[in-house]
């Protein structure tokens, strides 16, 4: 294991700048999903429309390729399915950000729901209060796009994405930071 971990050191210190770089533009692009939120919303959900787009012929043309599987009719229906929802949301991307922001609205508060449930199960141990935390947090978040919906389709999904590409940039120059700074300190011992 420890082998592992001092290869993946080395690599990040070969490839220092390669880390801070992608870590730049990931941060440059959460900014610009942030500043623009609806745009990136727009963005998400066409990109999900083309996934699923590719997901359903895929699936349909494996139902094809395997006819004699038990399976058959159900991934036809499957991949029908996710073509037609996909082509939908490239053809109503507003329609779609909407939906998309209403599923978010019930996942952040049933998982909130959950996971403060789940905080109380653990207690009293270390920690459970943090659970408890992180489950009020999540229950607030989807309360609170429930309260704003509709408006909160023009924030909501470009926020969520901004603040994912900047907290991913932010870790990968600590990485490199981090890398760059051992280096030094093996360097002086």
């Amino acid at each position: 294991m420890a082998d592992i971990a001092g290869e993946s050191a080395q690599a990040v210190r070969n490839n220092r700048g390669m880390f801070i770089a992608v870590g730049v533009l990931l941060l440059i692009i959460g900014l610009g999903a942030i500043v623009f939120p609806f745009m990136s919303a727009i963005s998400v959900t066409l990109l999900v429309g083309v996934a699923l787009v590719i997901a359903g012929i895929l699936q349909v043309v494996h139902a094809f390729s395997a006819k004699g599987w038990g399976g058959f009719f159900w991934e036809i229906v499957i991949g029908l399915l996710e073509i037609i929802f996909g082509v939908i949301l490239l053809v109503y991307p507003v329609a779609g950000v909407m939906t998309l922001t209403l599923f978010l609205a019930i996942m952040f508060a049933v998982e909130g729901i959950a996971r403060s449930v789940m905080a109380f199960q653990m207690r009293p141990e270390a920690g459970w209060g943090w659970l408890l935390a992180s489950g009020i947090a999540s229950l607030a978040i989807g309360i609170l796009l429930w309260i704003d919906y509709p408006g909160s389709a023009i924030w909501a999904i470009g926020l969520l994405v901004g603040i994912n590409f900047i907290m991913a940039g932010w870790g990968l120059i600590m990485v490199a930071s981090a890398a760059g700074k051992s280096t030094g300190a093996e360097a002086k011992a």
